[in-house]
Parts: C-alpha cells; structure tokens; sequence
C-alpha cells in the first residue's frame, strides 16, 4: 500500500461546466482513505470531483497531491482516475479493447496490458465477456468493465462522481463493496460523489457534507450522525425528528409544544434554534411517565413495520414525529390510530443547533 499519497484541498473555489461551483473547500484525503462528499442536488459534489481530476476552472486556492501543486498538471497526466454516473464504454470497442484503451495511452509492454487487463476481468468476474461489446452487456456488466477499465492503469486515487446512484440499491452496494476489497489490496486512495445517504456511511472512512458549494462539516459516519453541527448534515445522515423554536438557557420553546429541556446554554437567549432527536432514541408511554425531565403529550397517526421493528408516527398540533420501537415492549395493538401517549428521551439524545 501507498503510504505518501496525500491528496490536499486549499480553500478551493471553482467549477466546471454548469455544475454547482465550489467556494473555499478545504479537505485532505489520506493514504488508503475513502472520503464521501454528500450533498443535495447542487450542492458541489460533481464540481468538486472534477475539479480534483483536473477539468474545469479553479479560481481560488489550490490542489496538491503529495505536497505538489497541481495547478499545470493536465488531467490524463494525474495518478487519478474518474468514474462518473455513465459508464463511458466505447460501443464499438470489445470488453478487452476498451479496457486496453487507457492502458495505451501509459504506453505500457503488451504482455504487461494483456496480463492487466486478465487481473481486471478475474477480479470483477468478467473474463467470459473479453471480446462482447458493450451494448451486448447488462447494466451490472457494463459498470464492472468501466470499473475494470479505470483500475488497470493503477491509479493513486480513484475519483467517483455518484457512479452507482442510478442503480438498485443491492446491485450498488455490491459493486461498491467489490471496489472496496480491491481498494483493500491495492491501496488506492477514493473520494466518492453521491446523493446516498446510506452508501456513504457504509464505505467511508470520512463524510464531507456540502450545500451550495461549501462545506458543512466532516468526520467520520459515526461523528456525523451522533454530533451534527448543522440541521442538513442530521437529514442528510439518517432518519431524524426536527424541532424548531427558540433557545433559552436550558431549554428551546417550542410553539405548541412549551419548553423542552435541552442542552441550549451555549446559544444566546432568542436565538432561533432546532432540536434534533434519533427516532430510535424516543421512548413512548402510554400513561405519563413519573419521574422524567421530559415527558410531552403526542397522539398517535399510524403505524407501520419497518426493519428491526415499529414505526410510529405521532402528531401534536402542527408538529409531527417519527419513532422507532423493537416492538417487544409495545406492539401495534397497544397503539391505535388516535390514542394519546407520551414521548419522552434523555436530555443528552437530543443535539440543540442553530435554526
């Protein structure tokens, strides 16, 4: 494995083509390292790949891979390799010339393409498809070939702008985690453009959130989705319940529901704020609770099953929340449509951020 690849963004600003621009991104990328960029449509996620690979137009701060500037690097000149939502086959190349196509270009020894271009096909389980041209091949085929075909030339860093969002979720996950295992082996380094919440915090080893071209926070899946720093980053990487009203002290008001006890201390009296709240971190009671900080009256809208158990979706005015039971204590029938019960959760479950 690599241990000097170093892939380093300086207050990046830029954009190519009609994507969203970037404005002042500032990430690094380690040796081995998967980062996920996450993101809303147009927010910067496929400016931000594509300027890393060397298209489009930086207008401020720059791009350095092992401490070198890339800035007078042409693209088919950086270690990189950049795989974006179609796969790009050449339809009137066979499986084995297009993938021999990348490796011309490195002007490589003939026994050194055809032994690559074997490597690549065992690896992704397509070697009976050498000599089949692309429009012969299912979606799944065709994605593994241009898979096949950006990993033959060995690239340091592997470039992915939401190569698999239009595909099912199963035929995603396994290619990813197929991609992941080769990244394993061979070290590469791969940054991830996509809109999938759930591909993301199963890969990465980090998260970058961006909205309209800036960063929002980054960490790892874990940190993300327990500590959000913002009301986007928390929608973004799970399920959650959102709150919103006015810190003061160590409360939020919340219109319709009273004051909630919160950790709100750190934001000024009157400040608008959002409670976020985990649906698997509620607790429902069906008579109220004694002994609890917090216990606020809902009615119950439906109930459905979900993976792991019940959801429950509750109603209180104009507000509404979401919550997710094993199903052991409670089950559907103690929680018909209309019946009122009580929401309760711990002070610490709950993240306070500024609306």
């Amino acid at each position: 494995m690599a241990t000097t690849n170093k892939l380093e963004l300086m207050s990046v600003s830029g954009a190519d083509g009609g994507c969203m621009p970037v404005d002042g991104v500032s990430l690094q990328v380690g040796p081995g390292e998967t980062l996920a960029v996450l993101g809303p449509e147009r927010a910067g996620k496929s400016s931000l790949i594509r300027l890393i690979a060397g298209f489009g137009d930086v207008v401020g701060g720059h791009i350095s891979f092992n401490g070198h500037n890339l800035a007078k690097i042409a693209p088919r000149k950086r270690p990189f390799a950049l795989l974006g939502e179609r796969d790009a086959l050449f339809p009137h190349l066979t499986v084995r010339k297009n993938i021999a196509y990348g490796l011309k270009a490195h002007r490589l020894d003939p026994r050194d393409i055809e032994e690559r271009i074997a490597e690549n096909l065992a690896f992704f389980e397509i070697s009976s498809l050498l000599n089949d041209y692309p429009d012969a091949l299912s979606r799944s085929d065709r994605h593994k070939v241009a898979l096949a075909r950006a990993l033959a030339t060995r690239p340091l860093v592997v470039l992915m702008d939401q190569p698999f969002d239009a595909l099912d979720p199963v035929l995603a996950g396994s290619l990813m985690f197929t991609l992941r295992d080769l990244q394993r082996r061979a070290g590469f380094s791969m940054i991830i453009a996509t809109r999938d919440s759930d591909a993301a915090l199963a890969v990465a080893d980090r998260v970058a959130v961006l909205s309209e071209g800036r960063l929002l926070q980054v960490g790892t899946p874990d940190a993300l989705f327990d500590r959000p720093e913002h009301a986007l980053v928390a929608t973004l990487t799970g399920p959650v319940n959102l709150l919103y009203g006015t810190a003061h002290g160590n409360a939020i008001e919340v219109s319709g529901l009273g004051a909630l006890p919160a950790n709100a201390a750190e934001l000024p009296a009157g400040t608008p704020a959002v409670l976020c709240l985990r649906p698997d971190l509620l607790e429902l009671s069906l008579y109220p609770p004694e002994n609890t900080e917090i216990a606020v009256p809902f009615e119950v809208r439906d109930v459905t099953y979900a993976a792991g158990g019940l959801r429950v979706s509750l109603e209180s005015g104009a507000h509404r929340l979401a919550a997710r039971l094993d199903g052991r204590r409670l089950t559907s029938h103690d929680l018909p449509s209309g019946r009122q019960i009580w929401c309760t959760w711990d002070r610490d479950a709950a993240h306070v951020l500024r609306a």
